[in-house]
């Protein structure tokens, strides 16, 4: 049979739509528990209740941009703030992605970002 019942597809997505939310739950309490664990004073960010990515803003007088290239040579990658501030600002901000990685990639990449903030200080 090529199509199937609303209901048989239904009951299907929701499953995995519950499946998905478990997963991505995982992956963000990940990132939000290494960053508790290694983010030097200063830093803040975001608790997501859904979506695929958190806020953080670095201490004052930090640039994200600026600090990009050390991150990348370090192995991660993440988007400035500034990209997202039409009237500008967002120098301090940046995003991550939680929703890609598998935990403990998260933790490790995190690790190696906060070892790159607290050296940028």
């Amino acid at each position: 049979m090529l199509f199937r019942s609303a209901a048989s597809l239904t009951g299907r997505l929701d499953t995995h739509i519950l499946e998905l939310r478990a997963i991505y739950r995982e992956r963000r309490d990940a990132m939000l528990g290494a960053l508790a664990e290694y983010a030097p004073d200063g830093v803040t960010w975001t608790v997501p209740e859904g979506g695929f990515f958190t806020w953080l803003t670095l201490p004052e007088g930090m640039d994200a941009a600026k600090i990009a290239p050390a991150a990348q040579a370090a192995g991660v990658s993440f988007i400035p703030g500034a990209s997202y501030f039409a009237g500008g600002g967002g120098a301090r901000n940046l995003r991550l992605a939680f929703s890609y990685l598998p935990p403990d990639q998260l933790v490790e990449g995190v690790r190696r970002l906060m070892s790159v903030v607290s050296d940028g200080r």
